[in-house]
């Protein structure tokens, strides 16, 4: 009987749980097109909050889907697509077309956000190397 009734609780909680995107959040590195800046991404209370030093705080209402979780950023037609499997963030144009793209990995927000605030200092540090004044 106990065999039974933990089959029939496991079936009704478990698709649930495999798509839940809500409390995660990941530190994001630029994977080589468009951009250099690192991100820091929070998906909380069905909202995408994107923390970074250049642009700033960004929060998006965001849909989950089987294979990833989109959300839009403006009124223009802009919109962030997160992978589910790769973990790969996608900035995505009006046209279809990907604007700049992120590796991400897990990460506590605070972490994230406090290696976010390392990454642009040290990007910051090195552009000014050899500066004559």
């Amino acid at each position: 009987m106990t065999r039974i009734l933990t089959i029939i609780a496991l079936l009704f909680s478990t698709p649930a749980w495999a798509g839940e995107v809500d409390g995660n959040s990941f530190l994001c590195n630029p994977d080589g097109l468009g951009t250099n800046v690192s991100i820091a991404v929070e998906l909380q209370h069905k909202l995408a909050t994107i923390y970074s030093v250049v642009y700033g705080q960004q929060p998006s209402k965001y849909d989950a889907f089987d294979s990833w979780v989109g959300w839009e950023v403006n009124n223009y037609g802009f919109h962030y697509n997160l992978d589910r499997k790769s973990l790969i963030l996608t900035y995505i144009s009006p046209s279809g077309l990907p604007v700049s793209k992120w590796q991400c990995e897990f990460m506590d927000i605070v972490m994230a956000r406090k290696k976010v605030a390392e990454s642009e200092a040290n990007r910051k540090r090195k552009a000014r190397e050899g500066n004559q004044f």
